[in-house]
C-alpha cells in the first residue's frame, strides 16, 4: 500500500536533503518539490498520480500551517493511502545560517533575503496535529 510523508519545517531545516536521500535510497519513493516544479497544482497532480501507481510520496515543501497541509491529507485520503508528517523543529537561528550560506537556490531564498524569508515563515509556522488527519507525526528537533 502506498503512503505519503509530508515534510514540515522552515527553509533551511533540512527537508530537501532528507527527501532527496529518501527518494535516492528508498524503494518507490517519489519526491514532490514545488521549488523545482514551479507549480503547486502540478505537485498535487503528481502526488495523486504516484499514489495511484502504488508509489510512496514525500512532500518536500514548508507546509507551514494547516491550510498548507490539508490538500496533501486529502490527496492521500482520496488514494486510500496513510499520511504521516515529519516535523523539522530546527532552531530558527540554524535555519537562517544555512539559508544565508545557500547559492543558486531555485527560488532565490538565500543570503540576507533568505534569512528574512526564514523569519517570516517562523512567524507563520504552526505545529502539525493528528487532528489534521495524519496517522503519525514524527519530530526532528535541535533544542
Amino acid at each position: 500500500m502506498p503512503q505519503m510523508l509530508v515534510l514540515i519545517g522552515l527553509p533551511g531545516c533540512g527537508k530537501t536533503a532528507f527527501a532527496k536521500r529518501l527518494a535516492a535510497h528508498g524503494h518507490s519513493w517519489e519526491r514532490i518539490n514545488q521549488d523545482e516544479s514551479g507549480s503547486r497544482s502540478l505537485c498535487e497532480q503528481h502526488a495523486a498520480k504516484f499514489l495511484k501507481e502504488g508509489k510512496n510520496v514525500v512532500i518536500d515543501r514548508c507546509n507551514f500551517d494547516e491550510d498548507q497541509r490539508k490538500i496533501w491529507v486529502k490527496i492521500a485520503e482520496d488514494a486510500f493511502a496513510p499520511v504521516d508528517a515529519l516535523y523539522f523543529d530546527i532552531d530558527v537561528k540554524v535555519c537562517k545560517e544555512r539559508v544565508k550560506a545557500r547559492t543558486s537556490h531555485p527560488t532565490g531564498v538565500e543570503g540576507k533575503f533568505g534569512s528574512e524569508v526564514v523569519a517570516r515563515f517562523d512567524r507563520l509556522m504552526t505545529r502539525p496535529s493528528i487532528y489534521e488527519g495524519f496517522r503519525f507525526i514524527h519530530n526532528i528537533a535541535t533544542h
